[in-house]
């Protein structure tokens, strides 16, 4: 638990945001990432007029007000702190992505000051891998209200809502619903019995009929013809060979 009393380490300064930055003015700073620095107070973070990406994430900060005049963020990552109250970013009309898992937002109420950001396309509440969370992810309508309230988002908590890949996330979520009440998932079609991959008869081999002596004689007598043509072609192929070595 952090002392009642800040020390000059846990506000974020001017000087603690240019030297980290590697920016000379404060207004020229586009990107900065202040995780793990044990920050209580967001200070001069309001003089970033032109922050676009910002990530105060695994601190100890409560409260956001220094964010309210951001409208340049497009990415906001502020997971894992002791944040109650996400109204200061109402007006950040190009947020794009924002990470509040791991806080104590408590209900949807709390989610209303989103509706407003159109550009919204991902939050994340809830980190199944990192184990961070708010209360209000607790509720069993959570995912449906959230959705519902922000029909602007792609993603929510990593699953994509929609788009390519929407469907899986869906049927995912309905069984997830029908197993956490029990109910059946439909009746069982009745199917038939496997039967054998082919009929025995396909086994009996047709009847072998006896030739006609009709049939015989004519075919002796192709062979007879055939013989007559090989011996004469064998003459012919003498008297060819006698010719070229004379």
């Amino acid at each position: 638990m952090a002392s009642s009393t800040k020390s000059e380490e846990d506000v974020l300064t001017s000087e603690m945001i240019l030297s980290h930055s590697g920016e000379f003015e404060i207004e020229s700073v586009e990107i900065l990432y202040f995780d793990h620095k044990h920050i209580v107070d967001l200070g001069a973070l309001f003089k970033c007029k032109n922050l676009s990406r910002l990530d105060v994430s695994y601190n100890q900060i409560s409260v956001i007000s220094a964010m309210r005049g951001l409208k340049q963020l497009t990415y906001l990552n502020i997971s894992s702190n002791r944040i109650t109250n996400l109204d200061p970013l109402s007006g950040m009309e190009n947020l794009e992505e924002l990470n509040a898992a791991g806080n104590m937002i408590g209900s949807m109420d709390r989610l209303k000051c989103l509706c407003s950001i159109a550009s919204l396309k991902k939050l994340r509440l809830y980190d199944g891998i990192k184990k961070l969370s708010n209360l209000v992810c607790d509720n069993d309508l959570y995912h449906k209200s959230a959705l519902k309230m922000l029909p602007q988002l792609m993603m929510l908590d990593g699953e994509r809502v929609k788009g390519p890949g929407s469907d899986l996330y869906k049927i995912c979520q309905e069984l997830d619903e029908q197993i956490k009440c029990g109910r059946p998932f439909g009746p069982v079609v009745e199917r038939p019995l496997p039967g054998p991959w082919f009929d025995s008869k396909q086994l009996t081999l047709p009847e072998v009929h006896t030739s006609s002596n009709n049939d015989i004689m004519e075919f002796q007598k192709v062979l007879r013809e055939c013989k007559k043509a090989d011996e004469t072609a064998s003459v012919v192929l003498d008297q060819f060979k006698t010719r070229m070595t004379t």
